[in-house]
C-alpha cells in the first residue's frame, strides 16, 4: 500500500541521515565543537557509534545534496521544512549535535539535535510527528534498555538523551529518556510489555521543571494503572498500601 511504501521510503532515508551526521561528526572540521562536547561528557567514539550521534552540517541543503533523493522522502520524514514565500526546502537541522531516536526495534524514526552556540534556539530540537514518529508512544534508549528492562523486571526514566546514554553506558542499562515530554499512557504500555512488575524509578532533574514532571508523571502511571490494584508508592519515609500491588514507583 501507498502508506507502507511511504514510510519503507521514511525509514531508509533516515537511516541515511543517521550515517551521514556521524560520518560529519568524525571529519568534519565544523563539527570540532560537537567533538569537544562530547569529550567533556566523557562519551567515547564507540558510544558515539554505538548510539549513532551525529553532526549536522551547516549548509542549508547539505543533507539534500547528500541524500540525492526525492524531496517527498525527506519531509515525510521531517527532515527538511518548507521555506516560506519561495520556492525549495531547508534542511531542518543544522550546525546541531545529533541524536538518533529509535523505536523498540532500533530503527531510526527521529533525531534530537543539541545547539552548539549560544545563539541557537532552541538548545534541543526534535523531529516533528510523522508517519514514523509519535513522541507520545516512544522512549529515547528503549531499544538498547529493552532486554535489561526485562531482566531487571524494572525501568528507570530520566530526562535528557545524554542522561539516558551516560546511565546506560554507566551499567544503569535499563534507564530510558522522556526527553522533554511529558510521560503518556502509551509510554506506560511500552513499559509494561517489558517490565512485568512494573517497578518504575522516576530520575528527572532536581530543578523546578524536573520535580513538577516527577508529580505529573507520578500521577499519570497512578492513573494508568488505577484499575490493577493498589499502587506502592515510595519517598523517603514510606510505603502504602498492601502487598497486592500493580504497579512499584519511587523516585
Amino acid at each position: 500500500s501507498n502508506y507502507t511504501e511511504k514510510k519503507k521510503n521514511a525509514l531508509e532515508v533516515m537511516k541515511r541521515a543517521a550515517e551521514f551526521f556521524t560520518e560529519n561528526l568524525f571529519n568534519s572540521p565544523d563539527a570540532e565543537f560537537a567533538r569537544e562536547y562530547l569529550k567533556k561528557r566523557s562519551i567515547t567514539e564507540e558510544v558515539i557509534r554505538k548510539y549513532g550521534l551525529g553532526y549536522a552540517p551547516k549548509g542549508f541543503d547539505d543533507l539534500q545534496k547528500h541524500l540525492n533523493t526525492d524531496i517527498s522522502f525527506l519531509e515525510t520524514a521531517g527532515l527538511v521544512t518548507k521555506r516560506e514565500n519561495e520556492k525549495g526546502y531547508t534542511d531542518k537541522f543544522r550546525n546541531r549535535l545529533t541524536i538518533p531516536v529509535k523505536d523498540e526495534n532500533g530503527n531510526v524514526v527521529a533525531f534530537g539535535a543539541r545547539a552548539l552556540t549560544d545563539k541557537q534556539n532552541p538548545k534541543y530540537l526534535n523531529s516533528p510527528d510523522t508517519i514514523l514518529y509519535n513522541k507520545s508512544k516512544i522512549l529515547y534508549g528503549f531499544d538498547t534498555a529493552k532486554e535489561a528492562i526485562r531482566d531487571y523486571d524494572s525501568v528507570l526514566i530520566c530526562e535528557g538523551y545524554f542522561d539516558a546514554i551516560s546511565l546506560q553506558t554507566g551499567g544503569v542499562t535499563n534507564a530510558v529518556a522522556s526527553c522533554g515530554t511529558a510521560l503518556t499512557q502509551d509510554h506506560i504500555r511500552l513499559i509494561a510489555k517489558y517490565c512485568e512488575s512494573r517497578r518504575i524509578y522516576l530520575a528527572f532533574d532536581t530543578d523546578n521543571a524536573g520535580q513538577m514532571a516527577t508529580e505529573r508523571s507520578a500521577d499519570l502511571i497512578k492513573e494508568a494503572f488505577s484499575g490493577l490494584g493498589d499502587i506502592k508508592q515510595f519517598d523517603s519515609c514510606y510505603a502504602a498500601g498492601g502487598d497486592n500491588y500493580s504497579c512499584e514507583i519511587r523516585v
